[in-house]
């Protein structure tokens, strides 16, 4: 087994980036789940008030489009993660 020297500080920042891009994903899931739910209303409601279908339409694809942004920042914040912990482990040496 290989031990890595870690400062708290590089491990709180691993912790962090862990912590924000499972949020991120958490919010792409709900938003997505959201987008979901409009549609399948909006297929289930044959008659709606005067512009209640646009709304919907429109929480729709805002849902559509936060799910996107906050699945891309949760990728982006993954690979960060990686990144520092690939650079703590090519920063140690064993003899």
């Amino acid at each position: 087994m290989k031990a890595y020297p870690i400062t708290e500080d590089e491990l709180d920042r691993i912790a962090d980036l862990g912590l924000y891009s499972t949020i991120c994903f958490s919010v792409a899931g709900a938003c997505f789940g959201l987008a979901i739910n409009f549609q399948k209303d909006q297929m289930l409601n044959a008659v709606m008030a005067p512009g209640v279908g646009e709304t919907w339409e429109i929480l729709k694809w805002l849902s559509v489009g936060v799910a996107v942004l906050a699945c891309f920042l949760g990728v982006v914040l993954t690979r960060r993660r990686r990144g520092q912990v690939h650079r703590i482990k090519q920063e140690s040496s064993f003899a």
